[in-house]
């Protein structure tokens, strides 16, 4: 057919989402179409999606103390929200410490931008078959329980002390993981940009080329505006979300950037649940139970180091 005709195509953007292109039958209405195209709109979603505020976590994993029924398998740790993997440790076996205990050693410190969950997901899955469904063990960590053990807005991390327990047997611990935690505000950009983002992907936007655009880079617009404008929808709602969890009377952080190094921090605090009272006799700071018949969230003082 003539480049010159009037033709519909479709593009397919994956998603679900087609967006029809028009060939243009000549120079005045490509002309049309570069005076209404919206690279600045595009720039200015960009900018905004990056100076939108979030809630940083800050997850220092440390060790799994596991049950010795493990032994000799090889395990990884993955933590979820929303049934989305944010991060996987490798797979390897756990070893014997001094105290004789099994002990999965991770060392590992990930940051993610909390995008609306309801809780936080610790699983510990056989490697090779750690799909959701099939995890070993977990825990889950409700968002207002997070929310009310850490300080937020605090650079000293908070200890949790988290029980993993076997799947389809909730009274069987298999491990107990140690792991100390940040919460803090920031903004999309300092917080590692669009690419941290995993609720909804925005496709990158294209480089400007100071041409006229192809239909294909104007279509490809149009979906990043789309994407765009969505996820800072989400990631406005997931902020609001966290601060209604906020313990009463608890004053909004105020934004930092994610920390790169434990070096110089105070050091970590323990996480209290302030609706537990403290027992003198007991060799946990609190102890707490998680709601919804979900495994026991321990802020001890005991770890294997």
């Amino acid at each position: 057919s003539s480049i010159f005709s009037l033709k519909a195509r479709h593009l397919h953007l994956g998603g679900g989402m087609t967006i029809e292109v028009h060939t243009l039958q000549n120079a005045q209405k490509v002309q049309a179409t570069v005076k209404n195209a919206s690279g600045p709109a595009a720039a200015e979603r960009a900018r905004a999606l990056d100076n939108q505020k979030v809630l940083l976590l800050e997850f220092g994993f440390r060790h799994v103390d596991l049950n010795k029924d493990l032994a000799d398998q090889r395990l990884k740790l993955k933590f979820r929200m929303s049934g989305i993997t944010y991060w996987e440790s490798e797979a390897s076996k756990a070893v014997m410490d001094e105290s004789e205990r099994l002990c999965l050693s991770l060392e590992a410190t990930v940051h993610a931008v909390f995008e609306g969950a309801s809780g936080l997901d610790f699983e510990l899955c056989r490697a090779g078959c750690c799909a959701s469904s099939s995890a070993t063990a977990s825990c889950r960590v409700p968002l207002k329980t997070a929310l009310q053990t850490v300080d937020v807005g605090s650079t000293r991390p908070t200890v949790w002390n988290l029980e993993l327990r076997a799947t389809g047997i909730p009274n069987q611990v298999l491990g107990n993981l140690r792991v100390e935690v940040r919460i803090n505000t920031s903004t999309l950009q300092d917080a590692g940009g669009m690419k941290a983002l995993k609720a909804v992907v925005v496709p990158a936007p294209l480089a400007a080329t100071g041409g006229t655009p192809s239909p294909f880079q104007l279509a490809m617009e149009k979906a990043f505006l789309q994407k765009a404008k969505e996820a800072q929808r989400n990631l406005q709602e997931a902020f609001n979300k966290a601060a209604r969890e906020l313990p009463e009377g608890h004053a909004r952080p105020s934004r930092v950037a994610p920390s790169r190094s434990s070096a110089g921090s105070p050091g970590p605090s323990l996480a209290s649940l302030p609706e537990m009272p403290e027992d003198p006799d007991d060799e946990h700071e609190s102890i707490a139970s998680v709601q919804s018949g979900a495994p026991t969230l321990y802020a001890s003082e005991r770890c294997c180091e």
